[in-house]
């Protein structure tokens, strides 16, 4: 069985993952909507939400970068813009990732009701884009929720195995 220590390295490297995977949801939504036919308000609406989610994502990717580190792992990743925050426990730092996701989700997930209800401003293939893809990112919240919800559950373990372990060498 594996120990806790290498559980919160795998733990924390699926919220930073999972993140990414979000991005390239993102990344494609954003190369298919100029295919689409989607009217001017909708299409306005769509990239400002759109926008909103990179810029989440930026943050909360170096935040999760910062949990990685915390467990002494080190992703190296040249792509990301690192936000230093004061020494924060590592509780608050998943709390902000968990949040940032929920509120992005729950803008993306309103405008798609709302294009549901708007049928003559977009055409067939933008429901299923917006579904998958939406979907798809969902998923990957999910996905980083439960691991952050080990890592908060599991963490006085952690904390009392690296005292133990830490004792015990010196």
């Amino acid at each position: 069985m594996k120990n806790i220590e290498n559980k919160m390295k795998e733990k924390s490297s699926e919220i930073y993952w999972q993140i990414n995977e979000i991005c390239d949801n993102l990344l494609y939504m954003a190369k298919e909507l100029p295919r689409l036919s989607l009217a001017p308000k909708a299409l306005m609406e769509i990239n400002a939400i759109i926008g909103e989610y990179f810029r989440g994502i930026d943050f909360i990717r170096s935040q999760a970068l910062e949990v990685c580190e915390e467990f002494a792992l080190f992703i190296f990743d040249p792509g990301v813009t690192r936000y230093k925050v004061a020494n924060e426990h590592i509780g608050i730092r998943l709390g902000r990732i968990t949040g940032v996701l929920s509120d992005q989700s729950s803008h993306l997930n309103a405008f798609i009701t709302s294009m549901v209800s708007r049928p003559e401003e977009i055409n067939g293939a933008a429901p299923v884009l917006f579904y998958e893809s939406g979907g798809n990112m969902l998923r990957n919240k999910k996905n980083i929720i439960n691991a952050a919800n080990f890592i908060i559950n599991h963490l006085s373990e952690y904390e009392y195995e690296i005292k133990s372990k830490n004792t015990k060498s010196s």
